[in-house]
């Protein structure tokens, strides 16, 4: 669900905290007009990768911010569910070349949020994110938006996440309480050892307190 970021809430507190340190984390020698690119990855399926990055999209929204959300899960899209949106066409089809940018950017109920869906799962996803169109989506977008947040399928599961990760600015890794295997602790740390992602940031989630 789409929280009030606008509450006292703990959970909107920490959405809200997140939004604040991303003036720490993103760089500042991008030109003004142009999009700062956010990347967010998880280890398995169920840790709140997509219920954070929605969240942050529209928490930066309220702030006036042109954020459109890029669903990079090809193989398993739920972002466009997420947010009450259409399925039928999407970013598979950008990446074979059979939609223009604009036939796929749509808005959504939060004011300020966009979302081009994954689109139909194609046989094929980590070669057609790989194939470079990608790249062309990414800078054609970074001069109507203000935030471009992509979201990716778990890192433990497939290598999309690793192929997009020279496209970020920033990356965002989550970790759920109770959730995430502690196999994948180490894959953590190779990651950060191997400097894989600029500015890696690990996002700890659903702790009970």
């Amino acid at each position: 669900e789409i929280i009030d970021t606008g509450s006292r809430s703990f959970i909107s507190e920490q959405i809200r905290m997140i939004r604040s340190n991303l003036k720490y984390i993103l760089s500042n020698d991008i030109h003004e007009g142009i999009a700062h690119v956010i990347l967010f990855t998880s280890s398995t399926g169920g840790e709140g990768k997509t219920f954070v990055a929605t969240n942050i999209a529209a928490s930066l929204a309220l702030l006036d911010k042109r954020v459109v959300i890029l669903g990079l899960d090809l193989r398993k899209p739920t972002i466009h569910s997420f947010l009450g949106v259409a399925n039928k066409k999407g970013i598979s089809n950008y990446l074979i070349g059979k939609a223009k940018a604009e036939d796929i950017v749509v808005s959504t109920s939060i004011n300020n949020v966009y979302l081009a869906p994954s689109g139909p799962m194609p046989p094929n996803p980590s070669e057609l994110i790989a194939n470079g169109r990608i790249k062309d989506l990414i800078d054609e977008l970074k001069y109507s938006f203000d935030y471009i947040i992509m979201d990716t399928p778990p890192l433990g599961l497939v290598t999309d996440a690793t192929l997009l990760a020279s496209y970020a600015e920033a990356t965002f890794y989550l970790i759920r309480h109770n959730k995430t295997p502690k196999m994948f602790l180490s894959t953590i740390k190779e990651l950060d050892r191997k400097k894989t992602f600029r500015s890696f940031n690990l996002i700890f989630n659903a702790v009970n307190i």
